[in-house]
């Protein structure tokens, strides 16, 4: 599976990382900087988005979920067992 990032973190990191190393850059050492901006800003992207699991969302109730069958059937009264890791696209952070 693929590791995805913050562009704009990793931006900054590399940009704190070598700001403490190269305190005084001139030169080629500014092309580096440069660099090192150009290569992140120029990597591919994924349309992703971030999901919230069931562990971490505000319409849990213990084992289950009554909101998922709410929105997906337009009922209420059937409930839907849970576990931790599981995710719908009604997730919110409690």
């Amino acid at each position: 599976m693929a590791d995805y990032v913050n562009r704009k973190e990793l931006q900054k990191e590399l940009n704190d990382w070598y700001d403490y190393h190269y305190p005084t850059a001139s030169g080629e050492t500014d092309k580096l900087h440069i660099d090192i901006n150009k290569i992140v800003r120029n990597m591919p992207s994924v349309d992703a988005i971030e999901v919230v699991r069931c562990k971490d969302c505000k319409h849990r109730e213990g084992a289950f979920c009554q909101y998922f069958y709410k929105k997906l059937f337009d009922i209420g009264c059937t409930i839907h067992a849970v576990v931790d890791n599981d995710y719908c696209k009604w997730g919110e952070k409690e």
